[in-house]
């Protein structure tokens, strides 16, 4: 993608109430429209609902009529809107490509599709491109992919075993024992097609250091192509909150999909992993389809654990004290780091005690109550590994007498960074709820000034927000706000930790130059 230097001036056309428009508008928000003609060097925008804007160009683009076209409004003043047109730019693109074919020759590496896609997604995450890395990455999938498949061959009291290993060493074991069932050789040696497979299997995951050639274009990889490679800050990423319609193997083999969901490890995940100091593991692949993906997250594992306890009487405290969780988690303690802090503890520590009960024959509950424990367990480990890097929690939350799940990424909590400021913070909530779907949104705080932009899924959830304004504005000024600005947009996709930071570094106009360009 691309965020043009090039200059356009907008104005609203008849169409639109000036006024009502530009302040419709806001900065950080993304407009979506659809070129309905263009004449000479005019341009009209049909923005939907009857509004329209009218554009002049004042240098060429690449627009044709019935083309999408995105755009960031970057500052709102006098009734007009400073924009910036954001299109698919194939001539750029293409030399980006090239450039990605000539470093991984410099490397001594087939620049095949896999690999670029890999340099791609190493430049998005800001990663150093390196040889060494880039086998890794691929070396991974295939693994991940192939463990998937294969793991049900393993006998169950091997696969929890293996949960924690690396995830090469799990491959070896399953490729192992997916020959062993197919060998025909009455000795038991290896046939010649699982040899030669074995063979390639070992020059994928052997480890080559970086060459002279690497340790000298690596460094400036990055800052080379990072102005190249652009992201869409609207990029669909599929929310997995299905194992998907072919049940998972090694569910039907007693270990639950809580413990292992190898569900599409692509490189995004992979590289995610490998720039958060992760092991690549099952279960730490696991943890980024249940917690960063939305596949398990705590909320929702929280409610499935008390409605299987609830029918034992043995478990009655325990049960209570987890629904009251959910039910402190109110916004005034998330101003607070250690009350957030002792609130996770808790959720922790009531999760191993139950566990202890278990174990000691105290209550007796199925194999699938215990994966369900382990897995919460371990979700919980996971967020604070990621904390180290990223500012980033999960929380169980009572609404209306359910279980649902708080999400918060703390944008601007970097690993640099000792402490937060609480009079300068931008923070964004994603809210699971049962009436109003997924509800997220940016919050940035600036003293006693806090501005809230929504993110909502249709156009019905936003006019009952609106509805509701006032009391939403009452209770954010209880809180000690006095300068409020609330802003609602619809969209189709749901946000997660990988895409909310980029979402907030465009906002930021990170990695991009503008020139103005005025609606």
């Amino acid at each position: 993608m691309k965020i043009h230097n090039e200059g356009m001036q907008f104005n609203i056309s008849f169409h639109q109430n000036r006024e009502e428009s530009s302040e419709l508008l806001y900065e950080g928000q993304i407009l979506r429209g659809k070129i309905s003609k263009i004449l000479g060097n005019l341009i009209f925008l049909d923005l939907g609902k009857g509004e329209t804007l009218e554009a002049k160009l004042t240098a060429p683009l690449p627009l044709q009529p019935g083309q999408l076209c995105d755009f960031l409004v970057k500052e709102v003043k006098d009734h007009q809107v400073l924009m910036k047109p954001i299109t698919e730019d194939t001539e750029q693109a293409n030399a980006a490509e090239k450039k990605i074919v000539s470093l991984l020759e410099k490397m001594g590496l087939a620049p095949d599709k896999e690999k670029i896609e890999i340099v791609k997604e190493m430049i998005r995450f800001q990663l150093p491109i390196q040889g060494s890395t880039i086998k890794e990455a691929a070396s991974a999938k295939t693994a991940y992919e192939k463990v998937a498949e294969g793991i049900h061959q393993l006998p169950l009291e091997d696969k929890h075993g293996l949960i924690e290993k690396p995830i090469q060493e799990v491959f070896k074991r399953v490729l192992n024992t997916d020959k062993e069932l197919q060998l025909t050789v009455k000795d038991g040696g290896w046939g010649q097609e699982a040899a030669a497979e074995m063979n390639r299997f070992r020059e994928k995951i052997i480890d080559v250091p970086p060459s002279p050639i690497e340790e000298k274009t690596s460094h400036n990889a990055l800052k080379k192509h990072e102005n190249i490679i652009e992201v869409s800050p609207e990029k669909s990423y599929k929310q997995e909150a299905a194992v998907g319609e072919k049940i998972n193997a090694a569910a039907k083999e007693g270990i639950s999909a809580n413990l292992f969901n190898l569900q599409n490890m692509n490189y995004e995940k992979i590289l995610f992993l490998l720039k958060n100091n992760f092991q690549m593991n099952i279960q730490n692949a696991t943890q980024v389809n249940q917690i960063l993906f939305h596949a398990a997250p705590v909320g929702k594992q929280l409610e499935e654990i008390v409605a299987a306890l609830k029918e034992h009487k043995e478990m009655e405290d325990f049960v209570k004290n987890l629904g009251d969780i959910g039910s402190r988690i109110k916004p005034s303690l998330l101003q607070n780091k250690e009350s957030v802090k002792e609130v996770v503890r808790e959720l922790y520590n009531n999760i191993q005690s139950i566990k202890e009960l278990i174990e000691n024959g105290t209550v007796k509950v199925g194999k699938e109550v215990v994966q369900q424990l382990d897995s919460l367990k371990n979700g919980i480990d996971f967020m604070n590994k990621i904390n180290h890097y990223q500012g980033f929690l999960q929380l169980p939350i009572q609404i209306g007498g359910e279980q649902r799940n708080l999400e918060i990424v703390l944008c601007n909590k970097r690993k640099t960074q000792a402490a937060l400021n609480p009079s300068d913070l931008k923070i964004f909530i994603s809210l699971d709820t049962k009436s109003m779907d997924t509800v997220q949104a940016f919050i940035e705080i600036k003293e006693k000034n806090l501005t809230v932009n929504f993110r909502l899924m249709n156009e019905q959830i936003k006019n009952y927000m609106l509805q509701h304004e006032n009391k939403l504005q009452s209770g954010l000024m209880d809180l000690g706000f006095t300068k409020i600005d609330i802003r609602y947009g619809t969209f189709k996709d749901r946000l997660n930790l990988i895409t909310v930071l980029e979402q907030e570094a465009l906002l930021s106009q990170r990695k991009h130059n503008f020139v103005d360009m005025w609606v």
